[in-house]
């Protein structure tokens, strides 16, 4: 897992916020492949020392960004590298 409590202290951003950037960034440099699957909510939660809560929305944030998606039971996976165009024709929706 390349994201460090680091990634996510001293941010001026709630820490969901710093989390799910943390994320896209891991994702669009490659650390992180298309179809893999991220830690549970709460082993990620305890690595960063933020509550199960934090990590949930982060996921929630990242998935309306379109760089994951969640199964019940199985996991949360990445969905692929984000494409900045898509994501602009999105917001401007």
């Amino acid at each position: 897992m390349t994201i460090q409590r680091s990634d996510i202290t001293d941010q001026g951003r709630p820490a969901y916020r710093a989390i799910a950037d943390a994320l896209e960034r891991a994702i669009g440099v490659g650390d992180f492949s298309p179809g893999e699957r991220l830690p549970p909510v709460r082993d990620l939660a305890k690595k960063l020392g933020v509550t199960v809560g934090t990590v949930n929305r982060a996921y929630v944030l990242a998935q309306s960004r379109g760089l994951l998606t969640g199964e019940v039971g199985r996991g949360t996976f990445v969905l692929g590298r984000p494409d900045r165009q898509s994501r602009i024709r999105i917001a401007a929706q």
